[in-house]
């Protein structure tokens, strides 16, 4: 069975506490939380940038400072949409390298933004992680079997991001593979211990405002067990609508569901339902990808002993319905929209996922 390290144990109980008492969380100073933490035992980032053939494009940085082995993990991967030709997705180009990424350096603006740069060197890899107040940078130069893979993007707007503007390029061995423009999620996670069992889910709908080129509907969820209880945190946002759900609502307690929130995962056959309300406003979740985690890129997650494992699986694959209502003043529900999104993300990790449950660290 895994077990959290001790100091997730006495400092989560407290973390949940800020997180569930509304007048709690103004207590500790804002801060730009997508700068790093130092100290903190283990921290990553992730964008993806979702292009306009359809493909998807999957940065990570990721540390875990105290790891005796594999303590820093950079990911690449340009996965390729379906085609007439293949039945599921699959990876041009996959990279999972465990370099050295060094100390970030901090520049801070007066709007409390800090930018910062990490550099990735070894294993076959260099690679640089460069932030500014309105702009991130990523260049990655990579030796592969397959020959010399490099990698540019630009993502422009504020950090972290469910839909920033994206150019980028890809070529291998000097040749271009893809290059143009798409759209970015960006987030950053970092915590005291990795979670036992998790879902996530990100996607951007398939509906381009021509004004700005960027989706009008974008959706992102991560949650699962933390200290035996369950919990989510999730954002939607449409033109119409922007609706966010986090703790007390969205807690299981003891994995049980209550009258806020209700849960049905099923990663062996590839699906995920959840229906989560507050007092006024309520999400229906249908999300679904391939079963048997079968085309899924595997993720090497940051865990207490460092990065080598497998244990979440990941696809691109996944189509998203969500249903938005408001409550009446009967106390029934009104039905306000629905989004499908397609070539949506569909992650199940630790004892969530059927395949990673089978490598659990004892």
């Amino acid at each position: 069975m895994y077990l959290p390290p001790l100091r997730s144990i006495l400092t989560e109980p407290f973390r949940l506490a800020l997180a569930l008492v509304p007048f709690l969380r103004q207590l500790p100073p804002k801060q730009d939380h997508f700068a790093p933490h130092p100290g903190a035992p283990f921290e990553g980032y992730y964008t993806r940038i979702f292009t306009k053939s359809g493909n998807t494009i999957l940065l990570i940085f990721s540390s875990v400072p105290g790891a005796k082995t594999h303590t820093h993990h950079l990911h690449f991967s340009h996965i390729l949409r379906p085609s007439g030709s293949r039945k599921h997705q699959e990876a041009d180009v996959l990279i999972a390298r465990f370099p050295t990424i060094d100390d970030p350096l901090l520049q801070k603006y007066k709007s409390g933004v800090q930018s910062f740069k990490m550099e990735a060197v070894g294993d076959g890899v260099t690679a640089t992680y460069d932030t500014g107040e309105d702009k991130l940078r990523y260049r990655l130069k990579a030796e592969t079997e397959e020959g010399c893979i490099e990698a540019f993007a630009e993502i422009s707007g504020s950090t972290p991001s469910t839909a920033s503007h994206a150019k980028f390029s890809i070529k291998r061995d000097g040749q271009i593979v893809e290059e143009g423009e798409g759209v970015a999620h960006v987030e950053k996670n970092w915590g005291t211990s990795f979670p036992p069992g998790w879902t996530w889910m990100q996607g951007f709908s398939s509906a381009n405002d021509p004004r700005i080129g960027l989706p009008p509907t974008t959706f992102a969820l991560a949650g699962g067990k933390i200290l035996g209880q369950r919990a989510y945190l999730l954002g939607y946002r449409s033109p119409s609508l922007k609706l966010s759900f986090r703790p007390l609502f969205t807690m299981m307690p003891f994995g049980l569901s209550t009258p806020f929130i209700s849960e049905r995962m099923d990663a062996k056959a590839g699906t995920a339902h959840l229906d989560i309300c507050s007092f006024t406003k309520r999400l229906v979740i249908d999300a679904h990808a391939p079963p048997d985690h079968d085309a899924w890129i595997p993720m090497n997650c940051p865990l207490s002993n460092g990065h080598e494992n497998e244990y979440g699986f990941e696809s691109f694959e996944g189509v998203m319905h969500i249903k938005a209502y408001s409550r009446t003043w009967y106390g029934g529900w009104r039905f306000l929209e629905e989004s499908v999104i397609e070539n949506a993300a569909l992650e199940f990790g630790g004892d969530y996922s059927f395949k990673a449950s089978k490598s659990i660290p004892s």
